[in-house]
């Protein structure tokens, strides 16, 4: 709503337009009034999206109606009852603000009518239309040109349009177009979603229509009159859209309804020929944020079953819950059962429901970590390691029975700051008594069924489902909940004219390569599944780089490190694009060694509370397989020039150049990783880096202390902060690289032999942290 001094004088211009006939509007072809407008102009399809059903009907003929169904993504149809015609059409999006549609109009015995419109939005205060249709290539037009006088108060622009319209038909008789009577109008909304309409025409009939139109969010009503100097006549069009408008008032509120459930990645996973669905954590982050901006909703259901996910992703979605109450609303949880990572999300909720067969599965914290020193030694395969770091520990499975004291006592610390962050939330969370030592206590009793949950606080009550969904249909401390809404399906409409300025999100996820991103069926030890290749990362970057209308870039980092080689041209691409456009960087689960290298190059570092960082240092490994070719009684003989010719080959033991070259390139890269963290974190010199890597692995909260990360936060905080730094307001777009896949394009992934299976390259020199998320998930 506008302020009170900016209402008064908001109305009264309206007031003062009316009365001189100057205020109005039927059927705008520049802009969107109602969901029936792409039948006078198709470009309308994609420059105004929205998709539902209207239907127009007169008061005086009762055959007089019509139907229109809208479809921004496909084919829209309008049928005419009184005369008897049939319309399809279509819009697309041709570049940056100009759209162009094109329909058919049938109707029998008639020749088929062609549209095409173009609508061109330099600002978002202007927009211009034009319409051509006819039969033959000589078309009447129709131009108009649009405008918002309330510019100079942004918030409220889309509160006021105005309109000049100006047919023009061709003159057969004289062989040339000329001008028709032009049409004046606009349209006002002095209170949320009550909106008057109206326009004048100069022709001989001086005919004006004039009509008012409310609007119950997704449900609205038009009433409009048209008269002339001997005529009159006053018809209804009532229609029923995908997305929110504004309302005049709320009609009850309502219950969000939230599933947790399957795989919780960090990108889309694209299609899967075994049928396996996955969902977002921004998408159900994104479903939470549309609840806090929905005034209409003032509860959250969240039902939880059996899934995956990280717990940097966790932290993230239990945040925006925690947002949610703050603002009052209020969450219910319902669970059969789950563990640790479930109960983290449910801690959040006002009250929590199982049923008395469920199970409470928490027992604290728990890994296992394989060492094959002595089965490699069995079959004859000795691991040659180079490494810099003492913390350094991802050889120590193939070279030790168990970690060595530096590499146990970092992974030690790293468990103790999980399960310390864990306690500290819970016991919060769920406002128990003696804090911290009371959890403990109860968690030595796990896993817990529904009365011993209750017993320990851990839960509110025991009943099923149907228990939890009565709760929030009935009477809240504030208002009678109406009903439950899918937050997937919840839309609002974009009252601006251009279109919004982007924040791309490129994610890099998976072990670091050189070359293409690489995807394998089954993960590798110690390796993973996902492969997050440098030209792939470049080419992203490229494409942000290119387009204008990316403002910041935010890099999503889940990476275990990988490739020296592939980190160091990721970290050069954000260098360089920094000078251009900031690159804001957003850690996950893991950024750690190659991770964090390619980190150290942006703008700004958010890490969730769960993310483990850090492990600056450099470690390559190289099979030597003689031993296994002896055993199995293989002998190979070979020819070489060039004293260090066999450094990455796997048949026969180094030669002392060649472990002294080995050495050397192990120094220079860490001399270069330590080179680039310092360059990017400016307040680091090269010997504090070199202070803090050693392999060394943080938490997020530790490596804010010591300045490798700039603020603790989530993808939503490095997005928030991106917007501000480009100096951008609230209306923005969030766009994801790489893109959701479509089917065949799924399909040919597939496909592709190159995405069969990826085995890394031994001739690299590695940055991996040897942190494998897996183990930290629930």
């Amino acid at each position: 709503m506008l302020r009170k001094n900016n209402l008064t004088y908001f109305i009264t211009i309206c007031w003062m337009l009316l009365l001189a006939n100057l205020y109005a509007l039927q059927q705008p072809i520049s802009f969107s009034s109602h969901l029936n407008d792409f039948y006078y102009n198709p470009a309308l399809l994609s420059a105004d999206k929205d998709n539902g059903i209207a239907v127009q009907t007169s008061f005086s003929d009762n055959d007089d109606f019509n139907i229109y169904l809208r479809s921004s993504s496909s084919i829209s149809f309008a049928y005419l009852n009184n005369d008897k015609k049939y319309f399809i059409g279509n819009g697309s999006r041709i570049f940056k603000n100009f759209y162009l549609g094109t329909g058919l109009e049938f109707k029998k015995h008639k020749k088929t009518i062609k549209k095409i419109g173009i609508i061109y939005r330099p600002f978002d205060v202007s927009s211009f239309g034009i319409v051509a249709q006819g039969v033959n290539w000589k078309p009447d037009l129709t131009t108009e040109i649009a405008i918002r006088p309330l510019f100079f108060i942004r918030k409220y622009s889309s509160y006021l349009n105005l309109f000049f319209q100006q047919p023009i038909s061709y003159d057969y008789e004289k062989d040339k177009y000329q001008d028709d009577d032009f049409i004046i109008g606009g349209q006002v909304e002095p209170i949320n979603g009550f909106q008057i309409e109206a326009s004048y025409i100069n022709d001989k009939d001086r005919t004006y229509q004039i009509g008012c139109k409310i609007n119950f969010s997704q449900f609205g009503t038009a009433f409009i009159s048209e008269r002339t100097s001997d005529n009159h006549s006053e018809y209804n069009i009532t229609e029923f859209s995908e997305r929110k408008k504004r309302s005049i008032f709320s009609i009850g509120k309502h219950t969000a309804k939230i599933t947790i459930s399957g795989n919780i990645s960090q990108e889309y996973e694209g299609f899967s020929i075994f049928g396996h669905k996955s969902i977002t954590d921004f998408e159900i982050i994104e479903q939470i944020d549309k609840a806090i901006k929905d005034k209409s909703i003032n509860k959250i259901f969240i039902e939880i079953k059996l899934f995956t996910c990280n717990y940097a992703s966790l932290e993230e979605i239990r945040n925006k819950l925690l947002k949610f109450k703050e603002q009052g609303g209020e969450i219910i949880c319902y669970f059969e059962q789950t563990g640790r990572g479930g109960y983290l999300l449910a801690s959040t909720a006002d009250t929590i429901i199982m049923p008395e067969s469920g199970m409470l599965n928490i027992t604290g914290f728990y890994a296992e970590t394989p060492f094959y020193k002595r089965l490699l030694e069995k079959i004859g395969i000795k691991i040659d390691v180079f490494k810099i770091g003492k913390y350094k520990s991802a050889d120590e499975h193939f070279t030790q029975e168990e970690f060595t004291e530096p590499a146990y006592e970092d992974y030690r610390k790293l468990f103790d700051s999980y399960y310390e962050t864990y306690i500290e939330e819970i016991a919060e969370a769920r406002k128990i008594i003696r804090g911290t030592d009371a959890l403990k206590e109860a968690i030595d009793n796990g896993p817990f069924t529904a009365e011993e949950a209750l017993k320990y606080n851990l839960i509110d009550k025991i009943g099923y489902k149907k228990d939890a969904e009565e709760l929030y249909k009935s009477k809240s401390t504030v208002k009678v909940t109406k009903g439950t809404v899918n937050l997937k399906n919840v839309y609002f409409k974009n009252y601006h004219w251009v279109e919004a300025p982007k924040i791309m999100v490129i994610n890099a996820i998976g072990t670091i390569i050189t070359g293409k991103s690489q995807k394998n069926p089954f993960s590798i030890p110690f390796l993973g599944r996902k492969f997050f290749g440098s030209d792939t990362f470049s080419e992203m970057i490229e494409k942000g780089k290119k387009d204008r209308n990316v403002k910041a870039i935010v890099v999503r980092i889940n990476s275990p490190g990988g490739s020296a080689l592939a980190s160091d041209l990721m970290w050069h691409k954000i260098y360089q694009l920094n000078k251009e456009k900031p690159v804001i960087i957003s850690m996950n689960g893991v950024a750690a060694s190659g991770g964090y290298y390619i980190a150290s190059a942006g703008t700004k570092i958010f890490a969730d509370k769960m993310t483990i960082t850090g492990s600056i240092g450099v470690i390559s490994m190289r099979p030597n397989f003689s031993g296994l070719y002896s055993k199995l009684g293989i002998n190979k003989q070979v020819i070489r020039h060039g004293k260090n010719s066999g450094m990455f080959h796997t048949c026969e033991n180094l030669t002392d150049d060649e472990t002294a070259k080995f050495n050397k390139l192990t120094k220079d890269w860490y001399n270069l990783f330590t080179k680039r963290v310092s360059c990017g974190r400016n307040g680091l010199t090269q010997n504090e880096v070199d202070s803090l890597g050693q392999g060394k692995v943080y938490i997020a909260r530790e490596a804010e202390k010591c300045g490798l990360i700039d603020d603790i936060g989530g993808l939503y905080d490095a997005i928030e902060f991106a917007r501000k730094i480009a100096g951008l307001d609230d209306y923005y777009e969030i766009t994801f690289c790489p893109e959701p896949k479509q089917l065949f394009k799924g399909l040919t992934d597939i496909i592709d032999s190159r995405s069969i299976f990826y085995i890394p390259d031994f001739g690299d020199m590695i940055f991996h942290s040897d942190i494998d998320e897996d183990i930290l998930k629930d």
